[in-house]
């Protein structure tokens, strides 16, 4: 059965299921192909992952994303039937690629009926439920294409292109999570960094952080002092649970998080209180005035507006840091913010053009978000009212521009041959 409104705890939890379910329907995202090459393509060839994606698919991640952009190249032409991809289309490609390629590509991304039948026969896919099903991903994801006729047929563009942008990630992730998550973890957290760099502002990062905190105690990834006031940064490369995805009860959707995002806010109260012991000793760098927590998710968690975690997961998380903080938090949970990679990168893009700052994004959303006439779900929402998009981060672009030229060399080297 579908579940109406009003069997939701609370209204967002109703929002983050529509969102699970439709936001993922946008058109392809140059800024996603550019990530994937920064986070695996720049791998050590040595890597545990690039051994372990070449064992998966028989290709080289970097060989595997350029044949990627070359499949979307053909799904974003007008000039051609996009319901349908031939092996002869690599054809210009395949000659200085390694052989079987292609064909190691195009099956790694597509399924034939009988695979299908069996894929689908799985029980563990059989026990979903319709309702469940219209939340979660689609396996499809992992082979949006169907071998069939010589050929392969499409499915829909849309899940082509979300298939293509997290690739690398979703077969390295899918025989063990739990290690991947491990290594994976301290690469996004370099990622995160990276672009901090690349926007021009100054972080300071968790060793040096460390170093200047007292007692013992949990520290964030970055913090960032802005006109005498903190920003603290955590990057989590985590995504959401399939109970979290699909429930519609706060305290399972809290638990699904509580080990990756609900332990990030855990991290930015306790480095706050920390910072405020080395405030009354001395001046360690830290700002005096008040304090945000960003939390930077490989994924959307989808988890709303700042606003309404108190109410939305109730005495589950305020219960929780009260018994360790006291009834006076370091920092109100109003100024928590989940942000997905791809918002962070979007907000550090207008502050490296001077569109914004980080703070002065950050307290226009908080006010905004404290009346529910100028409320939003997502920060992306806060920073489209704010300011207009510019560009990308010269690292994105820089690398979205490095595959492009990857693709055509081959193809000028082909032309020489």
């Amino acid at each position: 059965h579908v579940r109406m409104p009003s069997v939701f705890s609370h209204i967002l939890l109703f929002m983050r299921q529509m969102a699970f379910q439709q936001f993922w329907l946008h058109p392809p995202d140059g800024s996603a192909f550019a990530r994937q090459e920064l986070l695996f393509c720049e791998l050590p060839a040595g890597h545990t992952f690039q051994r372990d994606f070449v064992r998966l698919t028989g290709l080289h991640i970097a060989d595997f994303t350029e044949l990627s952009f070359a499949l979307l190249t053909l799904l974003v032409d007008d000039k051609r039937d996009k319901r349908i991809i031939l092996r002869s289309n690599f054809a210009n490609l395949e000659a200085r690629l390694p052989p079987n390629a292609v064909d190691d590509f195009l099956k790694h991304l597509s399924r034939t009926p009988t695979e299908l039948r069996r894929w689908f026969a799985d029980p563990e896919r059989q026990d979903e439920s319709i309702s469940d099903q219209l939340f979660l991903p689609t396996p499809l994801l992992r082979a949006p294409l169907l071998a069939a006729d010589q050929s392969y047929r499409v499915y829909f563009p849309p899940l082509v292109f979300r298939a293509l942008e997290e690739v690398v990630y979703r077969t390295l992730r899918s025989e063990q999570p739990m290690e991947f998550s491990s290594r994976f973890g301290p690469i996004f957290e370099r990622h995160v960094g990276r672009c901090l760099e690349d926007s021009g502002v100054h972080a300071v990062a968790e060793a040096e952080l460390m170093a200047r905190l007292p007692d013992r105690g949990k520290c964030v990834d970055f913090l960032v002092v802005e006109d005498d006031s903190n920003i603290l940064i955590d990057a989590k490369g985590v995504e959401m649970s399939r109970l979290g995805r699909v429930s519609h009860r706060a305290e399972i959707v809290f638990r699904s998080i509580k080990d990756s995002a609900g332990k990030a806010v855990t991290q930015g109260m306790d480095t706050l209180r920390r910072m405020a012991l080395a405030a009354e000793a001395e001046n360690r760098g830290f700002g005096r005035g008040e304090s945000f927590l960003i939390v930077v998710t490989f994924q959307p968690l989808h988890l709303g507006s700042s606003n309404e975690l108190a109410s939305m997961f109730g005495p589950q998380l305020t219960d929780r840091l009260h018994r360790q903080f006291g009834q006076t938090l370091p920092m109100p949970l109003e100024n928590v913010f989940f942000l997905s990679i791809d918002e962070f990168e979007r907000l550090l893009a207008r502050v490296r053009n001077r569109s914004t700052t980080m703070l002065a994004a950050l307290r226009h959303a908080k006010v905004a978000d404290a009346h529910a006439a100028t409320r939003r779900f997502n920060f992306q929402q806060h920073l489209e009212d704010l300011c207009p998009p510019g560009d990308r981060l010269p690292i994105l672009q820089k690398a979205l521009d490095a595959l492009c030229d990857r693709c055509m060399a081959r193809l000028t080297e082909v032309g020489n041959a």
